[in-house]
């Protein structure tokens, strides 16, 4: 065993080409090497501690965890599923921290935009409309989540945010007076503070004894993380009057899921309440928790002659791809076709999800071109296969020339179900 581990560790480390999870180090390394050998002791006290040994060196260990296929000595085998499964949750749940944002001094509009960007590392535009006057006063020094400072420099820009039409590119634009019925984001809370749930549009609709209130609710995670899907009754989300009287919902049985993609963007979740002629309110407040879940792990392999028809696998974090049937096919306007499957397997337990659900974790696959273009697929298919691995065919159309392409494939490696609880406070009713 020792020697697998070995030469895994040495190919690993040779064809790392950026830190990842805090970076190789020759002292990690050392520590990894030592506690790994450990799990393979003929005595229980020295492979218990060798797996708190790694358990206690934290998410930063995971890139140097070997395979388990690669472990012959079954005790070192499961110490080592026991060590990744902890260490996998623990790395989830550092990830969900919010991102700090800190501004100092008196600038421009668009220097605490720059400001916002540089240390986010998140594309942000600002609409030609928007006034770029210096600020009047300075920000505060304390340091605020990311959602927060993006909301500040819009506020400060009287303007509004929105995801622009490329992938994870923010626009500030001016706010117009469709928004005069949606309160002030000092009035959104939100946790974990990564994510924001805001009000969108509100409209009331008269019934017979009634009026239906209808809420657009955007909710949105930080760029750098990437949700798979949103799930919620109708039950989970609660409206109050001004007065702390609960209103009832329109359908309270239903259920509802809206699956996210891959694209960062803002999503929509739409509620509505029966308000009784009765009650008499001025403001309407919004509270509830909607069930995230979050690809925590998120690794690219790329297979760079996979129009050949080779098979063949990489393994990045914890799960394997194959690449398996390739067929291209040359239509009359001169582009290719292409049906390509990959076969992807977890080293630990897959995701717990139905069957309906278990294409959202296959969305991230595309072709690059030469000079960057990429093209998504058209389609695909996911199937199960024996062993907990699951195959997903999938359909690119229009491609200029296959042997000029990469495949680009992004699989979820470590899933977490987060509950994003927020308040939406004093929503005035028109």
């Amino acid at each position: 065993m020792a020697r697998l581990v070995r030469s895994w560790l040495a190919a690993m480390l040779a064809g790392l080409a950026a830190p990842a999870l805090g970076g190789p180090t020759p002292e990690l390394q050392e520590q990894v090497r030592v506690a790994i050998a450990g799990l393979a002791s003929p005595r229980l006290a020295e492979r218990q501690s060798a797996e708190q040994q790694l358990t206690d060196l934290g998410p930063p260990a995971l890139p140097y965890l070997p395979p388990l296929d690669l472990v012959e000595s079954v005790p070192a085998r499961e110490a080592l599923r026991r060590t990744r499964i902890h260490l996998e949750k623990q790395s989830a749940k550092d990830s969900l921290r919010p991102l700090l944002i800190t501004f100092q001094g008196h600038q421009t509009v668009d220097g605490f935009t720059r400001e916002l960007e540089q240390q986010s590392r998140v594309k942000i535009r600002l609409s030609e409309k928007l006034s770029t006057a210096p600020a009047t006063q300075p920000f505060s020094n304390k340091p605020q989540p990311f959602w927060r400072a993006l909301d500040s420099v819009a506020t400060l820009a009287e303007g509004r945010w929105r995801f622009a039409d490329e992938e994870e590119v923010l626009q500030i634009d001016p706010a117009g007076k469709d928004l005069a019925s949606i309160p002030a984001p000092e009035s959104w809370k939100t946790s974990p503070e990564s994510f924001i749930v805001r009000l969108v549009e509100f409209e009331s609709k008269k019934l017979e004894s009634s009026q239906l209130l209808r809420f657009q609710l955007g909710i949105a995670a930080e760029p750098r993380l990437r949700p798979l899907l949103f799930t919620h009754a109708a039950s989970d989300l609660i409206a109050t009057t001004a007065d702390n009287e609960q209103l009832h919902a329109w359908n309270p049985a239903a259920r509802y899921e809206t699956a996210a993609g891959v694209a960062s963007r803002e999503w929509p979740i739409t509620t509505e309440f029966l308000l009784p002629e009765s009650r008499r309110t001025t403001a309407i407040s919004l509270q509830g928790e909607i069930a995230a879940l979050v690809a925590t792990g998120r690794e690219t392999i790329v297979f760079d002659n996979w129009w050949n028809g080779q098979r063949s696998w990489l393994r990045r974090g914890g799960a394997t791809a194959a690449l398996g049937r390739v067929r291209i096919t040359r239509t009359p306007a001169g582009t290719d076709d292409a049906e390509v499957e990959i076969t992807l397997v977890y080293d630990t337990d897959a995701p717990p999800l139905e069957s309906h659900q278990r294409w959202v974790l296959h969305q991230a696959a595309s072709l690059r071109t030469d000079d960057g273009k990429l093209i998504p697929f058209a389609r695909s298919e996911v199937s199960e296969e024996q062993g907990g691995g699951m195959t997903v065919r999938y359909t690119f159309e229009g491609i200029p020339d296959s042997r000029t392409t990469s495949l680009i494939y992004q699989p979820a490696t470590a899933l977490l179900s987060v509950p994003i609880r927020f308040q939406i406070a004093g929503i005035p009713l028109p």
